[in-house]
């Protein structure tokens, strides 16, 4: 029980670290965790699974923090921490079709889900606080909790926990359903801009189809949904002076969801969250040509 109190410990103070970072660069709270309660199981999952690792290979308890064993720690750190990132990233990316996280951009990265830089930092930040905090504070006093207290602390915190990630589950693919409506929705009001503004000038129905296509451009290459909410507006004119209320009902019905979307907890906490949508290389080619 002990380790499982380790996992949400370290799940609450990733989620702290998350939310700290992100208001100290933006100055704006939003909830960085992946299920809706303030935890990031992939922290307790890291730490839980060093601290296995780390107590089978030394005993801790005796041995003194010499320069060999802070060696290994930061090995054993960001050698797990990059598996754990690697893993839960590509998984998410398979099952949800989404990235919460990306390095491409970065210097020796593998596939955008980890990187050298990240992994050496995770690997200097856990060695210090596994050697100087975990160790000598936060596990001996959680193994030193009284029997009751630990099993219902777990049995609150897990029933809690299941609770969540299976609404978030059900919210994540939700959100997909929703982010693949809006792309539905505007690739149809494109193929009918013509029928739809049939009585509008040439070059108002030009401009309207260009804004559609600069939107869904933006949609399929993961831009964020402020920015395509913006290419938008620059058709909310043509639509409204321009043409029949079959036009006017799809680009409320898009307006919608694009508003629902903007409040989601994934936007607000991942603001470049990215969702794949492209299926197949013909969809590529034709975003290609679109932009």
């Amino acid at each position: 029980m002990t380790l499982v109190l380790m996992f949400f410990t370290y799940a609450f103070l990733g989620w702290l670290l998350e939310v700290g970072f992100y208001l100290y660069k933006h100055r704006k709270f939003v909830n960085r965790g992946f299920v809706n309660g303030p935890l990031v199981p992939i922290y307790g999952l890291s730490a839980l699974s060093l601290h296995v690792i780390v107590f089978r290979l030394f005993d801790l308890s005796t041995a003194s923090m010499n320069g060999l064993i802070l060696i290994v720690i930061f090995a054993l750190i960001s050698i797990v921490t990059s598996f754990l990132e690697l893993i839960g990233g590509a998984l998410l990316f398979r099952v949800f079709k989404a990235r919460w996280w990306d390095y491409s951009n970065e210097k020796f990265n593998y596939k955008g889900f980890v990187c050298l830089k990240y992994s050496l930092m995770w690997g200097v930040m856990g060695t210090l606080l596994f050697s100087f905090v975990h160790v000598p504070y936060i596990y001996p006093n959680l193994n030193a909790l009284a029997l009751t207290y630990k099993r219902i602390a777990t049995y609150f915190l897990g029933s809690y926990f299941i609770v969540d990630t299976t609404l978030t589950l059900f919210m994540l693919f939700d959100f997909r359903s929703r982010i693949t409506l809006l792309k539905s929705r505007l690739e149809g009001l494109l193929l009918n801009t013509e029928t739809y503004m049939e009585s509008a000038k040439s070059t108002q129905i030009r401009y309207s189809k260009k804004a559609l296509k600069s939107a869904l451009y933006a949609l399929k290459n993961n831009r964020p949904m402020a920015e395509i909410r913006d290419r938008l507006d620059v058709l909310k004119s043509y639509i409204a002076n321009d043409s029949d209320e079959r036009a006017k009902q799809e680009f409320g019905k898009i307006k919608s969801l694009l508003l629902k979307l903007s409040k989601s907890h994934l936007i607000k906490g991942f603001p470049n969250l990215k969702i794949n949508l492209k299926d197949n290389q013909d969809e590529k080619k034709k975003v290609s040509d679109d932009e």
